[in-house]
């Protein structure tokens, strides 16, 4: 155990780092702690937390800081799988990514097998070389269901007993989170083969909504009950739609997902264990894994795709992980704005691709806008601009870090609010360039818009005759 040691008088004081190192079979983990003192960050993995202002012991306990009854190892047949990895974090973002990796490649061998494909030539905008599964979504769910479950503290749940470990409040909303996430998909997964009218979806939502509220899973912005439980339908089908909207190009949404998750893991981890969101940055963590895993078929050229159902299921999880944070305490405006930068692109893609279809008179109303489908959102037209596949994922990655960075920057600084209105003012000059650059890239007049006013159903014409039969 080192000690921080001064140098001679008049120097500057310098902190000897403190390490450890963990190893096992699989991976090798070194660990540095650095008093905040000497101004430097603690590095672990992949992610990187700030010990700003505290202790080594203080650092300890907030690196091992997990919601009650979650552990640092996975417990598999009486053995500790990553016994010398006592990092919960570390251990759940490896068990999603192996699960939803798996996951992915079976669901998509058996989507194969029974038909249920993305195929070309189905609407006018579907221009891939083959026929592709849609199936990716439920890969996501289980490396996120996994993970969690498998870093369950079975012990402490035997001897607290079941009941207190059901009431406990990072269970409900955990729960809570999962249950509406396996609900989404499914509907996104029926609406793949057999649209779903958008009048019963959002009742659905809605009656979803309002389970959510009995798990505290509600935006709390207003002294009115059915004002947030409104503004909480709204922005959950709102970041619904928006996710539906970017999964127009290989790993597009796959990025855009896994940005978001890393940001609210950032959040929930806060600059303590004391101030931590334990549940938050544990799901945020976990399903940034099950992201990554399911990007090893999304990249591009991709062999599995979100279809409705995975779509549907990143927006829900990601617009949820925002209600459940804590993003300011009795500061309205930045509980309002900072998640909107954490989300800035798929609200951004969403909310341009609406504008220019009505500008260039595609449509006479917003309403039309968002339900005719082409080859115009903004990942389109970075294509048409000459980016190769790979480009476009690079350029939406670093558009979707400037608003994350600048949300995580607001969140955690609070800065006053001349600060924070240039903060805005700089991300909204970022994507207004943006915009600029890329709006002549399409004319939607053209045959390469490939406008579509039919809403899309997914089906393989071989799934379709069996499902008419």
């Amino acid at each position: 155990m080192g000690r921080e040691s001064s140098a001679s008088t008049g120097a500057r004081p310098r902190a000897a780092a403190i390490t450890r190192k963990y190893r096992c079979k699989v991976v090798k983990v070194q660990l540095a702690v650095i008093p905040a003192e000497a101004g430097i960050q603690s590095f672990l993995g992949l992610w990187i937390p700030a010990f700003a202002g505290m202790t080594y012991s203080e650092a300890k306990a907030h690196v091992h800081c997990a919601p009650p009854y979650y552990d640092a190892r996975l417990v598999f047949a009486g053995a500790h799988v990553f016994d010398y990895i006592k990092y919960p974090h570390f251990v759940a973002l490896l068990i999603a990514f192996i699960f939803a990796d798996a996951a992915c490649a079976i669901f998509g061998r058996l989507a194969r097998r029974a038909g249920a494909l993305d195929a070309p030539g189905t609407e006018p905008y579907k221009v891939q070389k083959e026929a592709v599964p849609f199936v990716g979504g439920f890969g996501i769910l289980l490396g996120f269901v996994g993970a969690l479950l498998l870093s369950l503290r079975w012990d402490l749940i035997e001897s607290h007993g079941f009941q207190q470990f059901l009431v406990d409040k990072h269970t409900r909303l955990m729960f809570a989170t999962v249950t509406g996430g396996l609900a989404t998909a499914l509907i996104g997964f029926v609406d793949d083969f057999t649209p779903i009218n958008a009048v019963v979806k959002l009742v659905a939502l809605g009656v979803l909504t309002a389970v959510l509220a009995q798990f505290g899973l509600i935006v709390n912005l207003t002294p009115w009950d059915a004002v947030n439980w409104l503004i909480t339908l709204i922005w959950i089908v709102g970041i619904m739609s928006a996710f539906n909207a970017i999964d127009n190009t290989d790993g597009v949404a796959g990025v855009s997902a896994g940005n978001a998750a890393f940001w609210i893991f950032l959040i929930g981890w806060g600059t303590s264990a004391a101030t931590a969101q334990a549940s938050l940055s544990f799901m945020g963590i976990a399903l940034l894994g099950a992201v990554l895993g399911f990007l090893r078929h999304n990249r591009p050229p991709a062999r599995l795709y979100l279809g409705n159902g995975g779509a549907f299921l990143l927006g829900f999880l990601i617009a949820v992980s925002v209600v459940h944070a804590g993003w300011s305490v009795n500061d309205a405006l930045k509980s309002a704005i900072a998640p909107m930068l954490l989300l800035a692109y798929p609200i951004f893609d969403l909310g341009y691709t609406v504008f220019m279809r009505w500008k260039q008179g595609i449509v006479r109303n917003p309403i039309q806008a968002i339900v005719v489908s082409g080859r115009d959102h903004t990942a389109h037209r970075l294509t048409s601009l000459g980016l190769p596949p790979w480009g476009v994922v690079f350029v939406i990655a670093g558009l979707n870090g400037i608003g994350g960075f600048a949300a995580y920057v607001i969140v955690r600084y609070s800065p006053s609010d001349a600060w924070m209105s240039a903060i805005v003012a700089g991300v909204a000059v970022v994507y207004a360039c943006f915009g600029f650059v890329i709006r002549n890239a399409v004319d939607l007049r053209s045959e390469v818009a490939k406008i579509s006013h039919r809403k899309p159903t997914g089906k393989t014409p071989q799934l379709s005759q069996t499902i008419n039969a």
